[in-house]
């Protein structure tokens, strides 16, 4: 799905592991649940988007633009966020 465009869809629980979304536009897209394992979503912008209780372990965010977007609840575990900083806060088992 690199350089897509993706409106009001939903992925849910969706197995979206190694996925790449990288200088896509996302604008009201949930990802609630989602396996995102080792994602990309290099350059890409996301408004409204919702990550809750998302496993984004290893997951790439370099130089993306988060909008109103929530990652409250998901799973950070080497998780590089936009701002070159790696997020390992849920690198435990849970």
């Amino acid at each position: 799905m690199t350089g897509a465009t993706i409106v009001d869809a939903r992925f849910d629980g969706a197995r979206l592991f190694i996925a790449l979304f990288d200088g896509a536009v996302l604008q009201r897209v949930s990802f609630a649940g989602a396996n995102l394992r080792g994602a990309s979503f290099a350059g890409a912008r996301l408004t409204d988007v919702s990550f809750k209780d998302a496993d984004l372990s290893g997951a790439v965010f370099d130089s993306a633009i988060l909008e109103s977007t929530d990652l409250s609840d998901a799973r950070l575990c080497n998780t590089q966020l936009p701002n070159d900083t790696m997020a390992n806060d849920d690198c435990a088992a849970r």
